[in-house]
């Protein structure tokens, strides 16, 4: 077995994803001994009349914040809700989406996210084997819950109405192992997963934005423009605890590449978390006001293009953005890697973000040399706890780290790497999974679901470049004994992957 200091040789060969000069650090570094709730409280106490959310229903300032989420920390505590039990949150855009969320962290129970547009097959699905028993629900996702579901609806508008025992849950403590969030990715046995993570996973993740220069200098202004259910949500809306404010995008504006070019200017964001193919179109629309900050686009997701890394590269060098290339598994707590765009003419996705360990490994667990190829393994502080009652897939994928002392594991990512000057290049999947618009999905999902749920005798899908409108998967199939052509199918493309 090879040894701990030549891995530390070879990952040394990657640079650092960031060499910030002397004086540009962040004014304000955060006590990396703080939870989440201590850093959020000292930002109440700081400046509790700053805004803390925007969305298209409203403000909220970091007091009105702090409020509403103690009353449904209150009212959910009173409901069963605590440590290692799960509240699914199924919302709209609005600012009930974040009292809602930090409530549910404030009374100790970990949050199950639940996009409103999936089909109600799946939303059945994940509340049943995440065991949540309650939910919030706002006027306008009400209705989307699947009936027959033992999980009971809150509505947040309404618990959300601060109280004169709202604040008894200010000081419950949060255990750093204390299950966090748990949120469901595509799983190639034709049914979601469920990674865990821990609370203590999520201040490591917000110092390492801070460390690696990904957040500037607070205030900033940060567009959340993900889904609930997209774990790069995590790291837009942890940026609250530093005291940032929080901008949520509405579904339309999402959606309208020119809508939301507008609505970078006129909210004055300093920073925008996307997936490439989202930017593309973005870019089209976008043209930075003379004088104005530059834009951070944090991107991630899937692999950015060649032709879209030289086309960001040229507007960072006309000073409009800053853009930077993010790399991580959901499985471990959104990011692992970054790359500044503009100091390589090629796409990669750099070097370990602070607290990340990051290893390119053969078949026999060795390190591969600059310019071979072999398999992401990730470690530190980020990984996860493993995936929710699958105790043989969580063995296979979160593995011991042969390279740590302390007994610590790593996550086998799957995902083709090699070490290269300017950073470790991303070249594939060792498996049939695939990222397409910034989802992840496991096309052995689509072949189970579609095999399952149609009268099709075998299923193959695959990715192409010539699907209608772009690149998308395509499913070839035999249709069964004595059966149509074409199987009758009624699989909604959403039952099949969602975004991670």
């Amino acid at each position: 077995m090879t040894d701990s200091a030549s891995v530390a040789a070879t990952v040394d060969q990657v640079p650092s994803a960031y060499s910030p000069p002397p004086g540009t650090q962040p004014r304000t570094q955060p006590d990396n001994r703080a939870s989440l709730h201590e850093r959020f409280e000292a930002c109440v106490v700081r400046f509790p009349d700053r805004t803390a959310v925007v969305a298209e229903d409203g403000r909220l300032s970091f007091a009105e914040l702090d409020r509403r989420s103690d009353a449904v920390a209150a009212a959910l505590a009173a409901r069963g809700a605590g440590p290692e039990t799960v509240v699914g949150l199924c919302l709209g855009r609005g600012t009930g989406l974040v009292v809602g969320l930090l409530g549910i962290l404030k009374s100790g129970a970990a949050y199950l996210p639940l996009d409103p547009a999936h089909p109600s097959e799946r939303l059945s699905y994940t509340l049943r084997d995440s065991g949540a028993l309650l939910v919030l629900v706002d006027s306008t996702t009400v209705g989307r819950l699947p009936t027959g579901s033992d999980a009971r609806a809150l509505r947040v508008e309404r618990l959300s109405v601060p109280s004169t025992t709202s604040g008894d849950l200010r000081a419950l403590p949060q255990h750093p192992a204390g299950l966090a969030y748990t949120l469901y990715t595509s799983g190639s046995t034709g049914r979601p997963k469920s990674v865990a993570v821990q609370h203590g996973s999520l201040p490591r993740l917000l110092d390492a934005l801070e460390r690696g220069m990904l957040t500037g200098t607070p205030p900033g202004r940060v567009g959340w423009n993900a889904s609930i259910s997209f774990d790069a949500s995590v790291q837009q809306w942890l940026r609250l605890f530093r005291g940032d404010t929080l901008v949520l995008l509405g579904e339309k504006t999402r959606s309208d590449p020119a809508e939301l070019a507008a609505a970078i200017d006129a909210h004055s964001l300093t920073d925008l978390d996307i997936t490439p193919s989202h930017l593309a179109p973005l870019l089209d629309h976008f043209s930075p006001a003379p004088g104005r900050t530059p834009l951070r686009l944090l991107i991630g997701g899937e692999a950015i293009v060649p032709s879209l890394w030289t086309r960001l590269r040229d507007l960072a060098a006309a000073g409009g953005v800053i853009p930077v290339n993010l790399y991580g598994p959901t499985e471990c707590t959104v990011d692992a890697t970054s790359a500044p765009v503009a100091d390589a003419p090629q796409p990669h996705i750099g070097a370990p973000l602070p607290g990340v360990r990051v290893y390119v490994l053969d078949a026999l667990l060795r390190p591969v040399r600059q310019g071979e190829t072999g398999e992401i393994y990730v470690a530190g502080t980020g990984v996860a706890r493993g995936y929710h009652a699958r105790a043989g897939l969580t063995a296979r994928r979160f593995v011991a780290d042969p390279f740590a002392a302390d007994g610590s594991r790593m996550y086998r990512t799957g995902d083709v790497a090699r070490p290269g000057p300017d950073g470790l290049e991303y070249l594939g999947r060792t498996d049939g999974q695939v990222k397409l618009r910034g989802y992840r999905i496991e096309l052995g999902e689509i072949e189970g679901v579609l095999s399952r749920e149609t009268d099709a005798h075998q299923v193959i899908a695959s990715v192409r470049d010539d699907c209608p409108g772009g690149r998308g998967i395509a499913v070839h199939y035999v249709p069964g004994r004595g059966g149509p052509a074409r199987p009758n199918c009624t699989v909604s493309p959403a039952h099949i992957c969602r975004p991670t």
